[in-house]
């Protein structure tokens, strides 16, 4: 009996220490990290939680008109309104503060909860609601953003009103607020006749054209500040068209006509030579076309624009003759931006069917013509691109400067009014 009593005790006292030992590790095991994502869809098309400010990566201007402005497709860039609302509760202070606009399918509300001083690390509820579609987002810890998006309506349009309010619990008092959005309309398509479109402004850009087909870049391109943003800096001298320069895909220019402009900069004191755009990439000596100053080292002031047939001779060239250095000086005045652009249409006349604008104005010049015929057997102009800064020819003249925002059009442009619009 004493022995039973015994075996009792020690089987009693050797689940006492397993219990004990179990309930020890439970104790010390180390908190699991909370998820920070609570939910999470693609596209925006639902509801998201998530740390950072703006997940979606969007651009948002806070200042908006919705008869003025408009949503450029693709680009994300919207135009937001915000607010913020701060509560103290004891010694802690909580925010709420929310970002709200339309994209081109989808009306996005964010508000992100945070307790901005004291030690509490309470939690708090959001709830969204949308034109009546309701969100409530649970758990919402310090420095995180609940946001809800719903799909615009069918039809809708610029101006139309959104009515959406946001209500905070947790840590006292509520944070609400009860807010309108008239609807930003999506820009029209201006695509019509471009080509391409590049910013120009970093290797991103180049190798992302905004339109069209993507440049291929330069091994060691330099980029300073632009018209807008940043542009391509080509140096005078040592443009290597290999390291400098970016080129077009081949037969990126149409048949008979077309127009490429975009904006330049000069920020050198030498009188060398600019060269923009220069003819073929590769050494066949098959080009399209050569838009490029020469200055006193050939003993001339004048600008060219010309074009090559599909072995590389002169079609047509249109020549600006502007006599000494100061006249060349004033056109290219350093460090202003100035606007360039050249057209071309094999319907024109003969002897007229190049032109060349500055700042949106022409600028008379004369064609020496060395095909009288129809300018249509050009055809591509050869399977050449173009090089943007460098003078393939001789690899040599560089743009002296910056050029930014370039566009190629499948016409004969002639009014630049738009020039100072950075899209399209």
């Amino acid at each position: 009996m004493e022995t039973l009593k015994r075996m009792s005790i020690q089987n009693y006292l050797v689940v006492l220490f397993a219990f004990g030992l179990l309930f020890s590790c439970e104790q010390l095991a180390p908190e699991e990290t909370p998820v920070q994502v609570v939910e999470e869809f693609v596209d925006m098309s639902g509801v998201a939680l998530e740390p950072e400010d703006d997940p979606i990566g969007a651009r948002l201007v806070y200042s908006l008109d919705c008869e003025s402005d408009c949503i450029e497709p693709g680009s994300g860039n919207y135009f937001a309104i915000t607010d913020s609302k701060s509560l103290s509760s004891g010694i802690n202070t909580k925010k709420v503060t929310y970002k709200s606009y339309n994209t081109e399918d989808k009306f996005v509300v964010k508000a992100k909860y945070e307790v901005v001083s004291g030690p509490s690390q309470a939690k708090a509820s959001i709830v969204i609601q949308i034109n009546g579609s309701v969100k409530e987002f649970k758990e919402v810890p310090s420095g995180y953003t609940a946001t809800y998006s719903v799909p615009l309506s069918e039809g809708w349009a610029k101006c139309d009103l959104v009515s959406f309010s946001i209500v905070q619990n947790g840590l006292g008092s509520p944070i609400s607020f009860s807010e309108d959005y008239n609807l930003i309309p999506v820009c029209e398509d201006t695509h019509e006749g471009l080509i391409l479109w590049n910013k120009l402004g970093s290797f991103e850009e180049i190798t992302n054209s905004e339109f069209g087909p993507d440049l291929f870049p330069g091994s060691g391109m330099l980029f300073e500040i632009g018209k807008y943003g940043n542009g391509l800096f080509v140096p005078q001298y040592d443009g290597q068209r290999e390291v400098h320069s970016p080129f077009s895909p081949r037969n990126v220019i149409p048949l008979g006509a077309f127009c490429i402009e975009f904006w330049y900069k000069r920020t050198v004191e030498d009188w060398e030579g600019y060269s923009f755009i220069s003819g073929a990439y590769e050494d066949n000596g098959i080009g399209i076309v050569d838009f490029t100053g020469h200055s006193g080292y050939v003993g001339s002031w004048q600008l060219f624009f010309t074009i090559n047939n599909n072995s590389g001779d002169w079609v047509s060239r249109h020549k600006i003759d502007l006599g000494n250095q100061q006249n060349y000086s004033e056109f290219f005045p350093k460090d202003e931006w100035i606007h360039l652009a050249i057209s071309h249409d094999a319907n024109w006349t003969v002897g007229q069917r190049m032109k060349m604008f500055r700042n949106g104005i022409e600028v008379i010049g004369f064609n020496m013509e060395f095909d009288n015929g129809d300018m249509a057997h050009v055809g591509q102009f050869g399977e050449g691109g173009f090089r943007i800064g460098n003078f393939v020819a001789w690899d040599t003249w560089g743009a002296g400067g910056v050029i930014d925002n370039i566009k190629v059009w499948n016409y004969a442009k002639t009014d630049f009014s738009d020039r100072d619009t950075e899209g399209h």
